[in-house]
């Protein structure tokens, strides 16, 4: 809303994603633009941006999905070229917002923080979660925008209380986006504890690491360089329904993110809302079929861990599972 998208004009996200990324792309009538992902990260792909990009793109929503945050700068060299190819001039840059829910805390390789734009970071706009599941969770819904522009800050702030802004009254459209006095604190109080748990999580996954790393039918999680926060660790590997379900019988409680991607949902692919594909979609699709995510969280046991190591390990073995998943290379 406070960047001015609207009916015509075209976002550009992979499809990868829980539905709220599409969804704030739909309910300002805009056309969401589907790019596909890399398979080891899960991101965006610069190739893949540069292909869905057209003369109606004005955002791009680029999701830090799992915990890695995306190679922002990448994707805004992505973005500047495609505005210079275009004539430049009086055209506004295409803005990049980053979908942190599940990154706040991580950092890229060159050491940017997720959610912190800003010139090194190539990001317009970073948001971020405080459901109770994400690394900064509450004890309930609520979530955070970052802006380092002024007058975006300024008509985030208006459009969260209703369009008011100030003692000018309310002068834009805009909903009720305040953030609850008790998941305030909660948050608040996190937060100052947040280095503790983002190291916690990371130690972790170290665990897991350790534990999977030999198993070659185990494809693990990359560590985003060092500064992965792990929101959700996800692996990937062959008959993963049929693995799932075994755990399931052995105590191992799994989820699947995500099942089917937001493409393939009906308010998508059967029209209830504007999309379009920007290219072939495969990696996306076929990793839809791979992906486990295994218990995690910052006060994970160790002997936990190895439990469940010790009975995918089993689940793999009883599916028949000799192989890693493909490499899905494009």
């Amino acid at each position: 809303m406070a960047l001015g998208i609207g009916p015509g004009d075209e976002v550009v996200t992979p499809p990868t994603s829980w539905i709220s990324t599409a969804e704030a792309v739909s309910l300002v009538g805009a056309t969401a633009v589907w790019a596909d992902i890399d398979a080891r990260t899960y991101h965006l792909r610069p190739d893949a941006l540069r292909a869905a990009l057209s003369p109606a793109t004005r955002a791009v929503i680029a999701v830090s999905l799992f915990g890695a945050a995306v190679d922002g700068p990448a994707l805004r060299a992505v973005l500047d070229a495609h505005t210079a190819a275009a004539g430049g001039g009086d055209r506004r840059p295409i803005a990049l917002i980053e979908d942190g829910a599940q990154s706040f805390g991580a950092t890229t390789p060159a050491g940017v923080r997720s959610c912190c734009p800003g010139v090194a970071a190539g990001v317009t706009v970073g948001v971020t979660s405080f459901f109770p599941t994400k690394p900064l969770g509450g004890w309930g819904d609520g979530g955070a925008v970052f802006v380092a522009d002024g007058a975006l800050a300024a008509g985030v702030r208006a459009r969260r209380v209703h369009g008011r802004a100030g003692a000018g009254g309310h002068t834009v459209v805009g909903l009720n986006g305040r953030l609850d006095a008790l998941q305030a604190a909660v948050v608040g109080v996190k937060l100052r504890d947040m280095d503790r748990l983002v190291a916690a999580r990371r130690a972790v996954a170290a665990v897991y690491a350790a534990l999977l790393g030999a198993d070659a039918r185990v494809v693990l999680p990359t560590d985003g360089g060092g500064g992965h926060v792990f929101g959700v660790y996800t692996v990937r590997v062959r008959a993963r329904d049929g693995v799932a379900a075994r755990l399931k019988a052995d105590g191992v409680a799994t989820a699947v993110y995500y099942r089917v991607n937001m493409h393939q949902q009906p308010v998508y692919a059967g029209g209830v809302a504007p999309s379009r594909r920007g290219g072939p979609l495969d990696v996306a699709e076929a990793v839809a079929a791979e992906v486990l995510s295994l218990p995690m969280g910052a006060f994970l046991r160790r002997d936990a861990q190895e439990r469940v190591a010790q009975r995918l390990r089993a689940a793999l073995d009883a599916e028949g599972v000799t192989e890693p998943p493909p490499t899905h290379a494009v």
